[in-house]
């Protein structure tokens, strides 16, 4: 379904944009990306930077006119692009990340203004309430309607001002839909970490805390699950578990799509002498048991 297809990608030399922008180019797309680089890198980029159009952006500040006629032309839209970084960042940085609201109403209104059939919106976990899971050691697994963007007339909470930006990005998807008959979906995004990716965000975070501390080799870091996906979907951790302080218990995914193209990815987990199970798990791993986010 990808070979030809026109998709544009926002935010597409960050972390996960790039390796996302890297398999549309695998699967025969013409991908466009769209980046103001202030903390995506070119160099992010290089598997593919022959093979796509790189267009440098600021979704917020930039007129809307330059960034509609950067956006027409495109069937698909991955928006990606937001202000964001780790946990110090989102607490040290509110109005920085209020910024995301006005990003995704200017994206979305561009999607449709431009003829864009389909917008896949990167939200986050940030937009469930802290409160459910405040307690150390609680077993509670997030679902979908404990933070429900369609029930407008019922109490919702997220986390800080960056969760709020994200649910407001759903809030506002979800109202392009109904006004203009877009189609879109929102994808919230738990954790992820990888090549490209900087110590700002938590497994990797804990990772640079530990060789800092002088108390972690290379040799420290062992499996603890896999992740399974179907379809390109997280659907469960599987525990294996190696030793140490350190348990993840499984957690699932409800899913309604097929079964098929099932794939199983290592998740690492640093245990860093004198981190406790629950510290880790805590800063590491939001629980959760949801189906993705469709209209």
């Amino acid at each position: 379904m990808w070979r030809g297809s026109r998709v544009l990608v926002t935010g597409g030399a960050s972390f996960i944009g790039s390796h996302l922008v890297d398999k549309l180019v695998e699967l025969g797309a013409e991908v466009t990306v769209v980046d103001n680089f202030s903390s995506g890198r070119i160099e992010n980029l290089q598997q593919s930077i022959d093979r796509i159009n790189v267009v440098k952006l600021d979704l917020e500040y930039e007129s809307f006119d330059e960034i509609l006629k950067v956006f027409k032309g495109h069937e698909i839209v991955f928006h990606l692009a937001a202000v964001h970084g780790g946990r110090g960042y989102i607490h040290t940085h509110p109005a920085d990340v209020s910024s995301i609201f006005a990003i995704d109403h200017r994206v979305f209104e561009a999607s449709v203004r431009a003829g864009v059939d389909k917008v896949v919106y990167a939200s986050s976990a940030c937009v469930y309430p802290p409160r459910l899971q405040a307690k150390i050691g609680s077993d509670y697994l997030l679902r979908e309607e404990d933070s429900d963007p369609f029930k407008l007339d019922e109490p919702m909470s997220a986390d800080l001002e960056y969760g709020w930006a994200k649910l407001m990005g759903e809030v506002q998807l979800i109202a392009f839909i109904k006004q203009y008959g877009l189609k879109g979906v929102s994808l919230r995004f738990v954790t992820a970490y990888g090549p490209r990716e900087n110590e700002t965000h938590a497994i990797i975070a804990l990772i640079y805390k530990a060789f800092e501390r002088g108390r972690l080799s290379p040799h420290d870091l062992f499996i603890v699950a896999e992740l399974k996906l179907v379809n390109g979907i997280p659907v469960r951790y599987e525990v294996t578990k190696k030793g140490g302080e350190v348990e993840i218990k499984e957690c699932y995914c409800k899913l309604k799509a097929d079964q098929v193209d099932e794939t199983y990815y290592p998740i690492y987990l640093i245990a860093a002498w004198g981190d406790s199970a629950e510290e880790i798990s805590q800063t590491s791993l939001y629980r959760c048991q949801f189906p993705p986010l469709s209209t």
